[in-house]
């Protein structure tokens, strides 16, 4: 077999999976979901120039770009984003052969195809580590290296194999339909298995120690670092290529594994065990079990969610592949006639009311939360059920009834004491850092970057001190005395390490790439904070775009003088905040080279166009007048609508005006007008016009909501 392609790869990583991360700025750490933190950005692909073919069920979109890594476009005219990943094809390739690679990729994946990762942490580190399957030609793969020399894919891009065209075997349709073998299945699995061999190192590490090597050792009669002249009688897993060394040979191992037990080498579907014999001979599950029982035992009795179904190539979960969500047709609900709730239904659930989708339990929904729950699961599980309901319109409050009080004289002179010592003015000196000795200067610069973008462009607005934590939880202790002596007064600095100090103490703990912003506005000298985890794990570009978002809300808070200004109604709505600490991100991330402006632009466009139809009614406007009301409508909704929303809710302003008008302009009225009348004042319409101007946006066609990001300056 072909040997594996290794390359290093320097950790890149999706907060969530997809285009936009998660990371709110006055929320504390917390340990890693099992699950994507955002199920829209994984669900929904991008709509970037779809291929319509009629003869295929795949219906996955094809990029003519990468969203992020304009380094690899040289080479590639295909991407297409599988669960976060990417199969990337270049221009010799036909599109049909890209769509089978992309639908096996899914399928390894998803296996039971219920548009749900079989296994998120597995997948967390292919995309983390920004693998990607390539399908072209040697010669391209010679180009595209020297191409890259010197750039951010040379050492960023993993591909630890691929497929080439046409040189490979390639059974479209499946192994049944084509009659003949499909090397999809062994070059993909080669690039999924590296998220095997890191999420699990006990049991299947790919060195010496772990129970898959201990079974490889046992198929090839001992344990030989180095090949021997002959494998001992009796072995069933003899492997001679001089080039794969003891890593090599055990990924070829799992392979073979993995084919023996989903029964992709059954004689009944192709004649591929007979031309292996000499190097693997058991050719389906019932011989695993009695020749190999370490290998069979690992796979099926250990509780790993392995493939268990072969790959053909036409991965058929509509919840991922489509585009739109399929409009639900009367009676499809169980014990109702129409998709939305009775007047009957809504004198029990009042005016709103939702049920589960049809094929919600399916997806781990419905009454399997339940049973998730009672087995001992965490809630955090089940973050990406709200996307299988389906809801009645929200019904939008006629007045507001959330209380504000009346601003107080307290909060004015507080507010005033930051005037007077210039929390809302630039300030002479840089951000200041504090690394974890557990880090490299790497970590550093990936950081410094980010935060540098943002004072290059907004000022340097502080005081303030930025944290980078590693993964060694003992390096913590200076950390948190540190930060906590720098964000709170004398005697909160015990409030602090039960509380932000617990959080940064969990970032290194499960190693976690989340980050917060703390906003010191009441210490004897205010300061304002920023703490992120691992910025090697997040990856050089997307990392540092990550610390822009964050130095985003440090200028945002440095503008806001009112602790609490929620309370007095003088807080900017949630989806500027967000949507706008994303979109400058974004923005000045491309002109990096750290992300696609476009790219991220668009992906934002489709989960707020899927949003507003699974929701129907929903807009920016409720979540501005009751976010507490939307969060008990449609829960994690809300970051949607914050997050992808609230970017293209900026966008239209910085359209309508300039991205100077909407950062530089805005935020430093607000405090001495206000919010509405500075807005007016930068805008020229009210907040209330704005949202309804908006909302008449979001009902134009795509193309037409796309091209106003050409007019952005």
């Amino acid at each position: 077999m072909r040997r594996l392609l290794i390359f290093l790869v320097i950790l890149f990583s999706l907060w969530g999976c997809s285009g936009s991360e998660r990371l709110s700025p006055d929320h504390l750490a917390s340990p890693p979901s099992t699950t994507t933190n955002d199920p829209l950005s994984a669900a929904v692909p991008s709509p970037t120039l779809p291929q319509e073919n009629e003869e295929s069920t795949f219906s996955l979109s094809v990029l003519t770009h990468h969203p992020d890594h304009d380094c690899m476009d040289g080479t590639f005219d295909k991407f297409v984003n599988v669960f976060g990943m990417y199969v990337v094809a270049t221009p010799g390739v036909p599109l049909e052969f890209v769509e089978h690679s992309a639908n096996v990729l899914a399928q390894y994946l998803d296996n039971d195809e219920d548009g749900v990762p079989d296994d998120q942490a597995v997948l967390d580190v292919l995309v983390d580590e920004n693998f990607v399957v390539p399908v072209w030609a040697e010669d391209d793969r010679e180009e595209y290296f020297t191409q890259v020399r010197g750039t951010y894919c040379e050492d960023n891009i993993s591909m630890r194999a691929s497929m080439y065209y046409p040189g490979d075997r390639w059974a479209l349709g499946g192994l049944e339909a084509a009659g003949s073998w499909d090397t999809n299945l062994e070059e993909i699995w080669h690039i999924v298995s590296a998220g095997w061999y890191q999420t699990y190192p006990e049991h299947f590490d790919d060195n010496p120690g772990s129970l898959l090597a201990n079974a490889m050792d046992a198929a090839r009669g001992g344990q030989f670092l180095t090949l021997p002249s002959a494998y001992p009688e009796g072995s069933w897993y003899n492997y001679f290529d001089e080039t794969c060394e003891y890593s090599c040979q055990l990924g070829e191992y799992f392979y073979w594994v993995l084919m023996a037990n989903i029964g992709a080498l059954d004689p009944s579907l192709t004649d591929y065990c007979d031309e292996v014999q000499d190097e693997w001979t058991i050719c389906d599950k019932a011989t695993l079990e009695e020749v190999d029982a370490l290998a069979f035992d690992l796979f099926n009795r250990q509780g790993f969610n392995l493939p268990t179904n072969i790959p053909t190539g036409d991965y058929q979960s509509t919840s991922y592949l489509s585009q739109e969500p399929a409009e639900l047709e009367p009676g499809d609900l169980t014990g109702t006639s129409s998709p939305y709730p009775t007047e009957d239904e809504k004198e029990h659930c009042g005016p709103m009311c939702w049920q589960w989708a049809p094929d919600a339990e399916d997806h781990g929904c419905g009454s399997k939360i339940d049973e998730g729950l009672a087995l001992g699961r965490s809630i955090f599980e089940f973050e990406h059920c709200w996307a299988h309901k389906v809801y009645g319109p929200y019904v939008s409050e006629e007045e507001t009834t959330v209380s504000r009080e009346a601003l107080d004289r307290e909060s004015q002179e507080r507010a005033q004491r930051l005037v007077d010592l210039g929390w809302n003015a630039t300030q002479d000196a840089a951000a200041t850092y504090f690394v974890t000795d557990d880090l490299s200067l790497d970590s550093l610069k990936i950081v410094k970057d980010g935060i540098q973008a943002g004072e290059n462009y907004l000022g340097s607005y502080g005081p303030l001190r930025v944290y980078v934590i590693g993964s060694d939880t003992n390096a913590t202790d200076e950390a948190i005395e540190d930060y906590c002596a720098w964000s709170y007064n004398q005697d909160q600095l015990e409030h602090c390490r039960s509380d932000q100090g617990v959080a940064i103490f969990e970032m290194a703990y499960y190693e976690g790439s989340n980050a917060f912003a703390q906003h010191s506005r009441g210490r004897h000298s205010p300061t304002q904070a920023f703490v992120i985890g691992n910025p090697l794990g997040i990856g050089g570009g997307y990392g540092s775009k990550i610390s822009l978002h964050e130095y985003v809300h440090i200028y945002q808070g440095a503008h806001q003088l009112f602790e609490g200004a929620d309370r007095f109604g003088l807080d900017w709505p949630i989806w500027m905040e967000e949507g706008g600490a994303e979109f400058l991100a974004v923005y000045l991330g491309d002109g990096q080279g750290w992300v696609s402006f476009e790219g991220a632009m668009e992906e934002a466009l489709v989960t707020a166009r899927h949003l507003r139809d699974l929701v129907p009614n929903l807009t920016i406007a409720d979540l501005a007048e009751n976010r507490d009301r939307v969060g008990d409508y449609c829960g994690l909704c809300i970051g949607a609508m914050q997050y992808e929303t609230g970017q293209w809710a900026v966008a239209l302003l910085a359209s309508k005006t300039s991205i100077d008008a909407v950062y530089l302009e805005f935020y430093p009225l607000a405090y001495e007008h206000g919010v509405d009348t500075a807005f007016f004042l930068t805008f020229g319409l009210t907040l209330d016009e704005f949202l309804i101007e908006f909302e008449s946006f979001m009902e134009q066609p795509f193309d037409e909501q796309i091209a106003i990001l050409s007019t952005i300056s």
